[in-house]
């Protein structure tokens, strides 16, 4: 399923951006320089999809129980990573504008205030997975069994400690590969990130 919504979203975008090519008659982006960006694109988030997987095999000698919260808790991460992919994705454009418009001064700025937010913004989840993670589990999960939600509220525990090491991640590697629109041969990251 995964791989198919992959497989229709580059068909879309190598057909959109030929058809735009024709319409302008000229190459914005060559189809090498396209698939250059895209497949750590697609890396990326197969891996993100198989944290979960590999949570649950480290888990399952442990028993049932664990390998059931370590699930329960892994839809909720996956939501958060994708939550903070967004925001890291939304600030390397931002700053792969000011690169294209060969603006290093906003560049940094947008670069910092993307560093910033992030962590911010992933500190605040953490404190608030941290202190209501019995309340939020139970809402979401309240059916489950005692031994299951126990399991689930301990995994959640160190998830959520782990939310602004990975937001941080996310927001700096974009912000190194953001490619400038008028250097598409290199990525480069503005001097002060």
């Amino acid at each position: 399923m995964i791989l198919q919504n992959f497989a229709s979203s580059l068909k879309f975008i190598f057909k959109k951006s030929k058809m735009e090519s024709l319409e302008r008659g000229a190459d914005m982006f060559k189809r090498s320089d396209l698939v250059r960006l895209i497949i750590p694109l697609i890396i990326e988030q197969i891996l993100a999809a198989t944290i979960g997987v590999a949570d649950t095999f480290m888990v399952s000698s442990v028993g049932e129980a664990a390998m059931s919260g370590v699930s329960l808790v892994d839809t909720i991460n996956i939501l958060l990573l994708q939550v903070f992919a967004a925001l890291a994705t939304g600030g390397a454009i931002v700053v792969s504008q000011y690169l294209g418009k060969e603006d290093g001064e906003n560049a940094n700025i947008a670069a910092k205030q993307l560093v910033i937010v992030v962590t911010l913004l992933s500190l605040v989840l953490m404190a608030a997975c941290l202190v209501w993670k019995v309340p939020l589990l139970d809402a979401l999960f309240g059916s489950a069994e005692p031994e299951v939600m126990e399991n689930a509220r301990t995994y959640f525990a160190i998830s959520a400690v782990s939310y602004p090491l990975i937001a941080i991640y996310n927001g700096c590697c974009l912000l190194y590969t953001s490619p400038s629109p008028r250097d598409r041969q290199k990525s480069r990251m503005p001097s002060s990130a």
